[in-house]
Order: structure tokens, then C-alpha cells, then sequence
């Protein structure tokens, strides 16, 4: 299995603003990818479609080259505090980390960083 996390940050005057992460995942062994309906449903399950308060989860699922792809885009200052709570960000609202700080900390943690 091959799983890719790319994280892309949106920020405004050194604050951020959004927030995207996608979760790529390819099932690369055979015995898996015999079932991949039972992996699918099952990833199903765990990542709900949602769009609301700010937050969205998008699925994208490709059968033939058993891809399971999740993207969450979180729009910083409409999401509430409660959405942002339930997904694991409580302190992403009150976050006063500049942009030199966020790519430091992610370098350090082993990331590879682009800024545009």
C-alpha cells in the first residue's frame, strides 16, 4: 500500500487562512487489491462526504487503479469552533504560527515544503 499526504496552506498577511489535505492511498499488494471492495467500504465507513461550516470532505475512489483519495478543505475563518473541534483542529482558529514557522516545524517533522 502507498499512501500520500500532501497538506497545502493558504496564508493572508502571515495568517493562515485555509487549509487542504489530501490523503492518497494505492493498494499496490494483489492479495488487497482482491478486495478492494471490502477496503473501499470500509474507508467508506471512516470518510463521510460533508460540506458544512466551513469544512468539506471530498472521496474520490478509482476501481480501476484501486486509488482511494480524501480531500478536506478547511476555510479558516468560516468554520466554527464546533466543526473544527470535531475534526481534530480546536486550535487551528487561535493558531498564531506565520508562515516561516508552519514550513520550519513541517521540515522538522521530515515534510518537503513549497512555497508559491
Amino acid at each position: 500500500m502507498e499512501i500520500e499526504q500532501v497538506i497545502s496552506m493558504t496564508y493572508k498577511n502571515d495568517k493562515l487562512k485555509n487549509m487542504s489535505i489530501e490523503l492518497n492511498t494505492k493498494i499496490t499488494d494483489s492479495d488487497v487489491q482482491k478486495n478492494w471492495e471490502i477496503f473501499k467500504k470500509s474507508m467508506d465507513e471512516q470518510n463521510q462526504e460533508f460540506n458544512k461550516d466551513g469544512i468539506s470532505l471530498k472521496v474520490e475512489r478509482n476501481d480501476e487503479n484501486y486509488e482511494y483519495k480524501t480531500t478536506m478543505d478547511i476555510d479558516i475563518e468560516n468554520a466554527s469552533e464546533e466543526a473544527l473541534k470535531e475534526q481534530g483542529f480546536s486550535d487551528l482558529k487561535n493558531d498564531k504560527s506565520t508562515l516561516k514557522d508552519s514550513k520550519e516545524a513541517a521540515e522538522k517533522d521530515g515534510a518537503i515544503c513549497k512555497i508559491k
